[in-house]
């Protein structure tokens, strides 16, 4: 499936560093992206995706309170595509999240994009 431009998506970040969040801003500021976040929390995160439905989300598998497992099946029930960045993936995302999308830490922001515009391409 070929990549997507993401002129126009809406993201929805969660991510419960503000710095972290920021750079990811940064890296992506030129795709022409709108961005919805960061979200700090699952909480923050599902209220967030309610209130403005983001075409795709960035996930970070640990934040406050937890991890964001409650947040990616809200998403596969939603059917709404996204991203999950963590330094180690569990085994048990395979049979649980067979769709997502994963960045392993670190990452460059040419493989965020890459990541970002595959799992957008699998929404159109």
């Amino acid at each position: 499936m070929p990549s997507l431009p993401l002129q126009g998506c809406k993201l929805l970040i969660v991510e419960d560093d503000a710095l972290n969040a920021q750079l990811l801003t940064f890296q992506l500021e030129d795709e022409g992206i709108e961005f919805i976040g960061p979200a700090a929390s699952v909480t923050a995160a599902i209220d967030l995706h309610n209130r403005h439905s983001p075409d795709l989300v960035l996930l970070d598998y640990r934040v406050q309170g937890g991890t964001v497992e409650p947040v990616m099946e809200m998403l596969v029930a939603k059917r709404t595509p996204f991203v999950l960045a963590t330094g180690a993936v569990p085994d048990q995302f395979s049979s649980r999240f067979p769709q997502v999308q994963v960045l392993l830490k670190p990452f460059t922001a040419k493989d965020l994009i890459a990541a970002l515009r595959k799992a957008y391409a699998s929404k159109v």
